[in-house]
């Protein structure tokens, strides 16, 4: 009896693992999304301030440039790193925006993982605790028996266990 036991929670253990990781790819694949979509809105914010930083330099550059020859070459090209700057201050506001509200459901993905696991763990022990009741087992050896039994579960998750699950 024992032996099947042992058996049969090695067995939960191996299928839960893979529920896991499987939750644990439904959270990484929902944060990617949402981190996607962040850095198009980013692209966005960048194309808007070089299009009205660019705009700002043409207008500028054909208001104020004087009939000489050498302030010709030299105000748009003043205007030009002036504008290449102002582009770059921009683009970094805009690295440090997506950081601020980049999506983060770790905590959320280890409450649903940690969460499974311990019903996954209550689902494969229950069957027996159920037959020790009702057979009048010992409470020394169902403590010994619980033992054995966790060892048994997580021989079984470690079996399945893929280490690849993205994010968590």
């Amino acid at each position: 009896m024992k032996r099947a036991a042992l058996h049969s929670i090695k067995m939960h253990g191996m299928l839960d693992q893979t529920r896991f990781e499987a939750i644990g790819q439904e959270f990484a694949d929902q944060k990617e999304a949402a981190n996607r979509e962040l850095e198009k809105q980013g692209a966005w914010r960048d194309f808007a301030a070089g299009a009205v930083i660019g705009t700002t330099v043409g207008v500028a550059t054909e208001l104020i440039i004087p009939t000489r020859a050498a302030a010709a070459i030299a105000v748009p090209l003043a205007f030009e790193v002036v504008g290449g700057a102002a582009e770059t201050y921009m683009s970094n506001q805009t690295l440090d925006w997506l950081k601020e509200n980049e999506f983060d459901n770790g905590k959320e993905a280890l409450e649903g993982i940690e969460k499974a696991r311990a019903t996954g763990q209550q689902n494969a022990m229950a069957p027996f605790l159920n037959y020790a009741q009702a057979n009048s087992m010992p409470e020394d050896d169902i403590w010994d028996f619980a033992t054995d039994a966790e060892r048994s579960y997580n021989d079984g998750r470690a079996r399945s266990d893929t280490k690849d699950v993205r994010g968590y």
